[in-house]
């Protein structure tokens, strides 16, 4: 009988998970792999915001240009330390305006990776590491 009233009230009570603290949901979301923290994010608004805030890697893979929605992507994630960029060869996806935007969009990142951005030159790269010297 008394499980039934408990039953009951979990019934009413709703989504125990919004009780969580954000810190904790972030430090759960820490430990999850990329694909799995992707797919946690779609649960609710709750859960997307701290992922949001709490992530510390990006990678972008792109096949087309990206660095147009660079602002709104990155206010999204501000916190991120690392970022990795994966371009295509074939099209423009970065180039060394993007590229010299993004110390003043993420003022967190530490280390940047880039893959096949053809056209980001060593100008671009002088231009990135002007703002901040931080990044590696």
């Amino acid at each position: 009988m008394g499980q039934g009233s408990s039953s009951s009230s979990f019934r009413h009570s709703g989504d125990l998970s919004l009780a969580l603290p954000d810190e904790c949901l972030a430090l759960i979301f820490g430990k999850l792999g990329c694909h799995d923290r992707n797919n946690c994010s779609l649960v609710c608004n709750c859960w997307n915001h701290v992922n949001s805030k709490s992530r510390q890697r990006l990678v972008l893979a792109s096949r087309s240009e990206i660095s147009l929605g660079f602002r709104s992507l990155f206010a999204r994630f501000r916190s991120v330390s690392v970022l990795s960029l994966k371009c295509s060869r074939k099209l423009i996806s970065v180039d060394d305006d993007a590229l010299a935007r993004i110390p003043t969009l993420l003022p967190s990142l530490k280390k940047l990776k880039l893959k096949g951005c053809v056209d980001v030159t060593d100008n671009g790269l002088l231009a990135f590491l002007a703002p901040s010297t931080s990044a590696q």
